[in-house]
């Protein structure tokens, strides 16, 4: 559309029809001032003030938006004006959606590029493990993000009951020693946040990594373990595989921190990892599964009407379910229930039926 073309028409037609632009300006409602614009070519009128245009000056919308009365000269390209608009407003339309669509999928793409940058690799867990003839490690994590690093030095196994005074653990860097904690039994947590006032920098997780260390002081003498770090886990994985997280594929414990109740009375299923026994009480068919790997026990018992299933991860949460259905999660070490509404006869049963007698002898 040529705008000058058609505000010298809506001009011509003003004039013809004796009119000033505030006599038109009154016809279609609006300001005098737009009416200028019309008429200079500076904005074409709506498809509403061209309707009514249209109706005061008695001539076709085409012929508006040509910018000429028809004649059998231009008759076809006036027939043709409001095809060509459509048509254009098509095109613009859908050039307008390719742009929208293509900024839609940049921004996403951003996101996602900006989401992997921050957040691929951000977290690692390690498992730590040492033994020799009187002390085994098990159940220690080393959990690592970008902020922060937590060291759980878990449990330890003290095989000949040794009277542990003092423990102590530290990493070599650089040929020096330096102790990171250290405390009267294994509850050895360290949190440590990447900042002025950290034990240790991001950059010395290569050192603890590959050289780190346990002195335990015990009856007036003292062993050191140099502990091995594995990786464990890391979030480097765009699509997850669930199966890689069953608990029966986890390594934080070996066969020599089954404890030896398991051992004398249970079967071994090594290519399950597991140690299992079966048996009956009180009417009740039972199935006991330890996996010694997960550090995990499974109970099932079976009467005429009900399938109780206990699974108990050392060394702190029990959870129950009733015919498959999950009933409670209870947290020993807070005694705490952490679902559900935790039965502590049911609790108190499982503790001394299967915890005292499989864990403490």
């Amino acid at each position: 559309m040529d705008s000058e073309k058609i505000g010298k028409f809506i001009a011509q037609l003003r004039k013809e029809n004796n009119m000033t632009q505030e006599d038109l300006a009154e016809k279609v409602y609006l300001d005098r001032s737009i009416i200028s614009k019309w008429e200079r070519g500076i904005c074409i009128p709506k498809h509403d003030d061209i309707l009514i245009l249209s109706k005061l000056f008695n001539v076709s919308v085409n012929e508006i938006y040509y910018g000429e009365r028809q004649t059998e000269e231009n008759k076809e390209q006036v027939n043709e004006v409001t095809i060509n608009i459509l048509k254009r407003n098509k095109q613009l339309i859908k050039k307008i959606s390719i742009i929208s669509l293509f900024t839609i999928l940049l921004l996403i793409l951003s996101f996602f590029i900006y989401y992997f940058i921050t957040n691929y690799n951000s977290i690692q867990v390690y498992t730590i493990a040492g033994e020799d003839d009187n002390f085994t490690i098990y159940d220690s994590l080393i959990i690592v993000s970008r902020k922060k690093c937590y060291i759980d030095l878990g449990n330890i196994k003290n095989e000949n009951n040794k009277n542990i005074t003092l423990i102590q653990l530290y990493y070599i860097k650089n040929g020096k020693r330096i102790d990171l904690t250290e405390d009267k039994d294994a509850s050895i947590l360290i949190t440590n946040s990447f900042d002025k006032n950290s034990y240790f920098s991001y950059k010395d997780l290569k050192d603890i990594k590959n050289n780190l260390y346990i002195e335990i002081k015990y009856d007036d003498t003292s062993t050191t373990l140099k502990l091995s770090v594995t990786k464990d886990f890391t979030n480097n994985e765009i699509i997850t595989d669930n199966s890689k997280n069953n608990y029966l594929n986890e390594t934080y414990n070996s066969k020599k921190g089954t404890p030896k109740y398991v051992i004398n009375n249970f079967t071994l299923e090594e290519d399950k990892e597991r140690y299992t026994y079966t048996s009956n009480l009180n009417n009740k068919e039972i199935i006991i599964n330890y996996y010694y790997k997960a550090t995990s026990l499974m109970v099932e018992e079976k009467d005429f009407n009900n399938a109780y299933f206990y699974e108990f991860i050392l060394p702190n949460n029990l959870s129950m379910s009733k015919n498959n259905i999950a009933v409670f999660t209870y947290d020993f070490s807070k005694e705490k229930c952490l679902y559900g509404e935790c039965d502590k006869n049911l609790i108190n049963y499982f503790k001394k039926t299967y915890i005292d007698v499989i864990f403490e002898n």
